[in-house]
């Protein structure tokens, strides 16, 4: 197959937006080659089909529904005979949230009589999202988000929290796999905590921690909007050394250098 990209890569687009994506194919295409996009997800749509075939290297995918990303695959045909294939993902603005979904035991920094419960989880107001350039030292930044805030507004309590470290400086990429630190953490890795008790993680005997094992973190897309903040939506997984599981995805913003974005 002759190597080939799709462009614009790790867009985050707003409801209404259009979007021409291009594929540009390294080597001689032949006169007549066609191109079939295939859209898989529910962010937006190509046209009437999720299946369209078009005689230019391009289509118009148009975002409909907040909160999604969607995965363009394109194949170049020589006839019926694909010489060149690429993708790309896309994502649709909306607010933060996280959906996840427990299963097993997690170990951790838990009462092992009182773990987070298994279950699936969604929250999405009560959101706090921020960028710390290098908070101590050593040339990281930290990238924090805390969903399921509750307790009173000068001591609000998370149910959960993702950390991320990146090189001072860096943005992450659309496509970038980022390992959970068991340890200390590096860059270009995450931490997931979570609480014991997620229905009320003000209570005073719930323990917010991070689930010991190893896990990863993808990027499906990121992109700063026009007002300077920050918007990324992501998949994660974390395999407790307990044999319990943490399968989940979100959308996450911040503001640049210590703006804190409320939502």
């Amino acid at each position: 197959l002759l190597p080939a990209q799709i462009t614009p890569t790790g867009r985050v687009a707003s409801i209404g937006d259009q979007v021409v994506f291009v594929v540009t194919v390294s080597g001689t295409v032949p006169s007549g080659a066609t191109y079939r996009w295939t859209l898989t997800g529910t962010g937006g749509s190509i046209g009437s089909s999720n299946v369209v075939t078009t005689s230019v290297p391009y289509v118009t995918w148009t975002a409909a529904n907040a909160g999604q990303t969607d995965y363009l695959h394109v194949d170049v045909l020589s006839g019926t005979t694909v010489i060149a294939k690429a993708d790309v993902s896309v994502g649709v603005a909306g607010p933060p949230f996280i959906d996840f979904t427990i299963t097993g035991t997690l170990t951790g920094p838990f009462n092992p009589n009182a773990p987070p419960p298994p279950g699936h989880y969604h929250f999405g107001p009560g959101y706090v999202g921020e960028r710390n350039v290098s908070p101590g030292g050593g040339g990281l930044d930290g990238i924090y988000m805390a969903y399921d805030l509750v307790g009173p507004s000068n001591d609000l309590t998370p149910g959960t929290f993702i950390a991320i470290l990146v090189p001072s400086g860096a943005n992450l990429q659309p496509g970038q796999v980022l390992s959970k630190w068991t340890q200390q953490g590096n860059a270009n890795q995450f931490q997931f905590d979570v609480s014991s008790n997620l229905i009320n993680p003000a209570d005073p005997d719930a323990e917010l921690g991070a689930p010991t094992g190893t896990g990863t973190l993808t990027v499906n897309s990121i992109g700063q909007q026009s007002n300077g903040e920050w918007l990324m939506a992501y998949s994660f997984e974390v395999n407790a050394d307990s044999g319990g599981t943490v399968v989940g995805n979100g959308i996450g913003k911040w503001g640049a250098n210590g703006v804190v974005v409320n939502a």
